[in-house]
């Protein structure tokens, strides 16, 4: 894991100065060493920080260069590289180092860009090809790794976040009409351009996607995966199998690693299910090995997961450290978090993740195993339930709608006699209709001052109308709307600390096959991740495996929020706000809307950074 950065200059010559400041604004992703290499003729820059987690020699320091042709800086981990590295090896390759970044050269050199499809693992990076003089960029399938760029007329440049760009003159100029469609929806990100951020002159390379620039700032683009989203008849003793042969191999996958790793434990079952298979794989090695565990508690019941956390402390043996979060997150901490996290995310608890990389750091830990994804691909959110009973609806239409109701009821008496808090669904009338739509009447039109409405409206992103499938829904999920914020965010927060993030539910093998499972093993009886629960019964407590509740890590935010504190700050920001002219004055703001207040607030302190002097 580590901070990259790079220009290519069309005309006129790239300067040490600019790439050292660029790599000076990433020293958080990389605190164990800074590398910085231009060609001859100065028309291309790489800069790197590096977190040293494999092969910890100055053998692995980069940029690198490969067969006097190829130079690349790269953030991220090949899980598979070992075996790549002996197919190369077979072919009559050598290498000088042990890690997998010459591996990626390797393999780029017999393969070109087709070697994206051999790799198993997260990843950004560039690479140079100075007999082509063309850069190669490329990024993860899942977007686990970020990669930002920025083209004018006479150059390219690439950061593995935003701010190393600011701080070396390009403009963060606030693209309203992300503002305007997150007040409205409530997103982040943009599904029909996926390309697009917050900052105007500021672009990301789309996950599973590589791009080409060449020598006149020519960009060529193409997409390298997508989920095989094939049903497969397949019975659920095998089902149950396979999902646990993939998640123990994926798990294995990422506990490679030079040094300490751990992982963060909610109280749910995705995280004591990484738990558990760590925990195992240290029993192999040695009875003295323990995980390291990492988790946030409240003492308000409303929002604890204590007694689970509690109760995985006792039947699986770990070193467990907890951190009781608190509303000084928001009042002490909210700025230096969105500097991380350069743009709006959706509520305070991710703050709470913040929280517990923090205590993470403190315990010296450089590597996290981390549990996201799996509601994504298993259906674990509340209104998956509904999608599916949609579903259902749709399969039971018939001449009659009564008789189709009366088989729908008969078909949710059957099948979710548990539908965990959501039987009032049974009440609300299922539609074919847009699954994800704008609030079109939007409390934000009484507060945002006529002449921001008047320059930018409430634009929305437009979204297909879809069938009720489930299986589409979560393929929505995965690709447009939540793992792309998800893994941005968990990406910040670790790295502000220095700290290596993976994430074993988002193996694409393990992700083809959860999509080519049918809706009822998703959720069965009520019970959603229901082929997840029962391929892991037997291995952590039926508490954890049985549990009905979800919570998403949630924090008390309203407390916080209403906390004399944070009203305190929440005011600086309306006033603010108003003073350059996004608010109306004397707007009445309702409770509901001051989170989105402070994020407003934050991009706007944020977008006028001097980042030159930071």
């Amino acid at each position: 894991m580590c901070g990259i950065a790079g220009i290519v200059r069309f005309g006129g010559k790239v300067h040490t100065e600019e790439i050292q400041k660029m790599n000076h604004l990433l020293r958080h992703r990389g605190p164990d060493g800074e590398g910085i290499w231009i060609n001859e003729q100065q028309t291309v820059g790489l800069g790197h920080r590096r977190l040293s987690i494999i092969d910890l020699s100055e053998n692995a320091a980069q940029p690198m260069r490969f067969a006097n042709r190829y130079s690349i800086t790269y953030n991220g981990e090949i899980y598979n590289y070992k075996e790549l590295r002996e197919e190369l090896i077979k072919t009559g390759q050598s290498f000088k180092s042990t890690g997998d970044t010459e591996v990626l050269l390797a393999l780029y050199q017999k393969h070109g860009e087709k070697m994206l499809e051999k790799l198993d693992g997260m990843f950004a990076f560039a690479i140079w090809d100075e007999q082509e003089q063309k850069l190669f960029c490329a990024r993860d399938r899942f977007g686990e790794k970020p990669f930002f760029y920025y083209q004018s007329n006479d150059a390219f440049y690439f950061a593995s976040e935003m701010k190393a760009l600011f701080g070396v003159g390009i403009t963060a100029e606030i693209d309203l009409f992300m503002v305007s469609n997150f007040l409205v929806t409530d997103l982040v990100v943009n599904p029909a351009i996926e390309t697009q951020t917050f900052y105007k002159n500021i672009k990301k390379l789309p996950k599973a996607q590589w791009i080409k620039v060449d020598y006149q700032g020519k960009l060529t683009t193409c997409k390298y995966y997508s989920v095989n989203r094939k049903i497969d008849n397949i019975n659920l003793d095998t089902a149950k199998k396979i999902l646990f042969d993939h998640l123990i191999k994926s798990v294995d996958n990422c506990m490679t690693s030079d040094v300490q790793i751990g992982s963060t434990l909610s109280g749910g079952i995705d995280s004591t299910i990484i738990h558990s298979l760590i925990s195992e794989s240290y029993l192999n090695h040695s009875e003295n090995l323990k995980n390291k565990l990492f988790s946030a508690r409240f003492n308000d019941q409303g929002f604890s997961e204590n007694h689970f956390i509690d109760i995985v402390s006792k039947e699986i043996a770990g070193d467990y450290k907890s951190v009781f979060p608190t509303f000084e997150l928001i009042t002490h901490d909210l700025e230096k978090i969105f500097y991380h996290q350069e743009e709006p995310f959706w509520s305070a608890s991710m703050l709470n993740h913040f929280a517990v990389m923090r205590l993470a750091s403190e315990s010296h830990i450089s590597v996290l195993l981390e549990g996201q994804g799996a509601d994504e691909i298993l259906a674990g959110y509340p209104w998956h339930n509904r999608i599916y009973l949609q579903e259902l609806h749709a399969k039971s239409d018939q001449s009659s709608e009564l008789k189709g109701r009366l088989d729908l009821a008969g078909k949710i008496k059957k099948s979710s006699p548990r539908l965990h808090g959501l039987l009032h669904t049974l009440k609300v009338k299922l539609r074919h209709n847009k699954i994800l739509r704008s609030r079109v009447h939007s409390p934000w039109s009484k507060i945002l001052d006529k002449s921001f409405i008047n320059c930018h409206g409430f634009d929305h992103f437009n979204y297909p109308i879809q069938k009720p499938i489930l299986n589409d829904v979560l393929y929505a999920d995965l690709n447009n709307y939540y793992i792309e914020t998800l893994v941005r965010i968990g990406d910040r927060n670790s790295m502000a600390f220095s700290i290596e993030t993976r994430l074993p539910f988002l193996n694409h093998h393990l992700v083809d096959f959860c999509f080519s499972l049918p809706a009822e093993f998703k959720i069965n009886q009520g019970w959603q991740k229901f082929v997840l629960r029962k391929a892991f019964e037997n291995k952590i407590p039926d508490a954890i495996c049985w549990r009905k509740d979800k919570m998403g890590f949630a924090p008390p935010q309203q407390k916080w929020l209403e906390h004399p504190e944070t009203v305190k700050l929440i005011d600086v920001a309306i006033q603010a706000l108003q003073d350059i002219g996004w608010i109306r004055i004397k707007a009445k703001i309702p409770p509901a809307a001051t989170w989105k207040i402070l994020m407003l607030y934050s991009l706007y302190k944020f977008s006028k950074t001097d980042f030159s002097k930071c």
